[in-house]
């Protein structure tokens, strides 16, 4: 994660400006593609979150405080 969005290893490839929707233990991370490179059989994917859901879980609270120190603008953060 960085203050731009975060990175993923992805075994499909995704298009600039894709949508897509990650789901981490119960919470919901929306944002779009900024790129996608192959990195072996996968992609390394650029992700510029949009909006988050956060749910009331542990790791969803430890994933907050990192959202908060990264991506503070963040709707939903």
């Amino acid at each position: 994660m960085s203050k731009s969005g975060l990175s993923a290893i992805l075994p499909l490839q995704f298009f600039p400006a894709d949508l897509v929707q990650l789901e981490i233990a119960d919470s919901v991370l929306l944002g779009r593609v900024a790129y996608s490179i192959p990195e072996g059989p996968e992609f390394r994917t650029g992700i510029a979150l949009e909006r988050v859901q956060l749910g009331d879980s542990d790791l969803s609270n430890l994933l907050q405080e990192i959202l908060r120190q990264t991506v503070p603008g963040t709707p939903g953060v």
